[in-house]
């Protein structure tokens, strides 16, 4: 009775580790057209799903343009806080 015991909890702490990898861990963008605003959420660009870092960057590059006066963020694993009312990421990085 005791090694079923051992075999199921092994079993459980299994599956639960599982689980916790297959959540997609993804990158969003975040691209504020005018730095010198950069409160005016009503202009800001959000784009989600980037695989990396590298692909969330060049997504940034390509919205800006010619475009000197933005700034931007990368948040890594982002989801929306409603305490917050806003998201909240793992970390951010330009």
């Amino acid at each position: 009775m005791k090694k079923i015991a051992v075999k199921y909890f092994v079993l459980l702490f299994v599956v639960i580790s599982l689980s916790a990898c297959s959540g997609e861990k993804t990158w969003t963008g975040y691209y504020y057209p005018d730095k010198d605003n950069i409160g005016n959420e009503n202009t800001w660009v959000i784009q989600p799903g980037f695989e990396t870092i590298d692909y969330c960057r060049d997504w940034v590059d390509s919205v800006a343009k010619d475009n000197q006066n933005y700034d931007y963020e990368c948040g890594y694993n982002c989801t929306y806080r409603q305490e917050y009312k806003m998201n909240v990421c793992e970390k951010t990085e330009k």
